[in-house]
C-alpha cells in the first residue's frame, strides 16, 4: 500500500472567538507531546496490533469497497483492518511524525 502525506498550515492566531483555530495551549502542549513521542507510540501501540474489538467489528461490517475516513488516525493502526475488510482509508492527524510512521 502507498502512503502519501499532505501537510497544510493552520492559522496560529490566538483569537479566542475563532472556533476553527486550535487553542495555543493545545497546539503547544498536546500536539507537541504527540510529535515528540510518535516513534515510541508506534512501537508500543501501533506495531502490536492491539485494536478495540468494537472498532474492528464495525470496520468488518462495512460493505466491501467502503471509503473510511480515519480522523485522528495517529500511526494508522487500524489501516490493516480496514484494508483486510476490503475497504479504502483516508487517514488524517495533526501529528506529522505519527503520520510518517503509518
Amino acid at each position: 500500500t502507498d502512503t502519501t502525506i499532505i501537510t497544510t498550515t493552520t492559522n496560529n492566531n490566538n483569537n479566542k472567538n475563532d472556533h476553527m483555530t486550535t487553542p495555543s495551549t493545545e497546539r503547544d502542549h498536546v500536539h507537541a507531546v504527540y510529535d515528540a513521542i510518535a516513534t515510541q507510540w508506534h512501537h508500543t501501540r501501533g506495531k502490536r496490533g492491539v485494536l478495540w474489538p468494537g472498532a474492528t467489528q464495525f470496520l468488518k461490517s462495512l460493505p466491501k469497497g467502503s471509503m473510511v475516513a480515519d480522523v485522528g488516525c495517529g500511526d494508522g493502526k487500524y489501516f490493516p483492518a480496514i484494508w483486510e475488510a476490503g475497504s479504502y482509508v483516508i487517514g488524517m492527524d495533526m501529528s506529522i511524525p505519527l503520520l510518517k510512521t503509518a
